[in-house]
């Protein structure tokens, strides 16, 4: 691209070079590969918090003390075979409970999966079947940046870095409407899979068939693969318009 085209042309976020929302789409009655949706996010501390449960009674399945206290290598995930069963936990030998965060967010389905229809097993293989192998979503959630409102972990040069497709860890998400309120991050190295059973709610936007396939074309960056000629050409572009003080 000469330096002309490039005056002759604003070009700030992904956005100003395809079209980042498929309007077009239609809710489905179930949510669906490139979709939003407001899901709990787990917070991605550095070192997990467990909860361990001991029962207040011995003779009561039913009640048990909690402290919470940081993980400890030595004993936890190890088994704890004087740990009395507690019936409303029903936690393993080796099982710990974690606790951690959650927040609920904006998330892009990037891939989902089928229910399989265990009725093809044989019956003796069905009972612990059953529940195992239902539809899971593929989320890849969105972070906000920051705003003169609230500051963020992607504050101004982080988030020009991003418009630019500078790491392919991101997605630069452009606000729309009243569901992605605020310009945000899409981030894939947060992705997680979820059922999309509690606390979930599928909106009525559609991220396009170009910006997902941007964003599997990054995953086959991070998983070491070489990206396609057209990507490589789309993150030049956009890397030519980094501003000098943010590269």
């Amino acid at each position: 691209m000469t330096e002309k085209e490039k005056n002759d042309k604003h070009v700030s976020d992904i956005s100003a070079l395809l079209t980042y929302y498929d309007l077009a789409r239609q809710a489905a009655q179930k949510p669906d590969v490139g979709q939003v949706v407001l899901a709990p996010v787990l917070s991605h501390d550095n070192k997990h918090q467990i909860a361990d449960a001991k029962r207040s009674d011995p003779h009561s399945h039913g009640r048990a003390d909690i402290v919470i206290r940081p993980v400890d290598d030595r004993i936890d995930f190890r088994g704890k075979p004087e740990r009395l069963p507690i019936y409303a936990l029903s936690l393993g030998q080796t099982e710990e409970l974690v606790v951690t965060r959650a927040k609920k967010r904006p998330c892009v389905i990037l891939a989902k999966t089928a229910a399989l229809k265990v009725q093809t097993l044989p019956a003796s293989q069905q009972g612990k079947a059953l529940n195992a192998f239902g539809e899971v979503y593929l989320l890849a959630p969105i972070f906000s940046v920051t705003t003169h409102k609230k500051a963020t972990s992607f504050g101004p040069v982080m988030t020009a870095r991003v418009k630019c497709m500078m790491y392919p860890e991101f997605m630069y998400v452009p606000q729309s409407g009243m569901i992605i309120k605020d310009h945000g991050v899409m981030r894939l190295d947060r992705t997680c899979w979820s059922y999309l059973l509690g606390a979930c709610e599928p909106q009525p936007l559609f991220v396009s068939s170009e910006v997902l396939g941007l964003c599997w074309e990054q995953v086959r960056v991070l998983a070491g693969h070489t990206p396609s000629e057209e990507y490589a050409e789309v993150r030049e572009v956009m890397l030519s318009y980094l501003p000098a003080d943010c590269q």
